[in-house]
């Protein structure tokens, strides 16, 4: 008689997460970003782009009247930026969204077929700490320069998200009643420690690397610090 075999599948724990998003089909700013946290980490980590891969051509208003023909009428260097990513968590942006509404199912290419099923809503990091793009939130301005997602009151103590491509850290006071935001003044490469307390939050914004500004962030989960990085172009 045989036994039974129980397989367990050892599933690799990171200690450090690199955030990356809003890429927006900007290849060279992304080669610039992934070539200087390879250099520039020692320790093992797990790289999570929130979303907005691709810059599609095709505006929201012009949905309803597009025909598709060709791919190139929608995004550019798809397949470089969908290689360039192997091996990353990813998550669906507005963008994405808008790009598999634009293309009928039966003319994705090969390489969009494999992507969209590998693209999140959200990705759970721990117990404590999730990531999204951004973009299911409704968004209120702090300041000038700064805007902020309206989170519910059960939503998770630590949550990093892209999509307004700024660079902020909030703090978060939570009660029965009512939800406080504070902005935390931060420096780039600088750590900020995510200290565990009752009824609060933070928010943790990515930026961008579509523009002359690339940006990425660092979070140690063990000794929660999250660490803001920037890189003039």
């Amino acid at each position: 008689m045989k036994k039974n075999l129980l397989i367990i599948k050892r599933v690799k724990i990171y200690m450090l997460y690199i955030f990356i998003s809003d890429i927006h089909s900007n290849c060279k700013n992304l080669d610039k970003v992934l070539d200087e946290i390879k250099t520039s980490t020692v320790e093992p980590f797990k790289l999570i782009c929130l979303g907005d891969i691709f810059e599609v051509k095709v505006s929201k208003k012009k949905i309803d009247s597009f025909f598709f023909d060709t791919i190139d009428e929608i995004i550019s260097e798809g397949s470089q930026l969908v290689k360039k990513l192997e091996g990353a968590e990813l998550i669906r942006g507005n963008q994405e969204e808008r790009l598999f509404t634009l293309i009928p199912s039966n003319k994705l290419p090969s390489y969009l077929k494999k992507l969209c099923p590998l693209l999140k809503t959200q990705i759970h990091i721990n117990d404590e700490c999730k990531a999204v793009h951004g973009h299911q939130y409704s968004w209120n301005r702090y300041d000038a320069f700064s805007h902020y997602p309206l989170i519910e009151l059960n939503e998770y103590p630590i949550l990093f998200y892209g999509h307004s491509h700024e660079n902020n850290l909030f703090e978060v006071n939570v009660s029965e009643k009512n939800i406080e935001y504070q902005k935390k003044e931060i420096e780039f490469n600088k750590s900020y420690k995510l200290v565990r307390k009752l009824k609060v939050n933070y928010l943790i914004n990515v930026g961008a690397l579509k523009e002359n500004d690339i940006n990425w962030v660092k979070y140690d989960t063990e000794k929660r610090l999250v660490t803001f990085y920037n890189m003039k172009i």
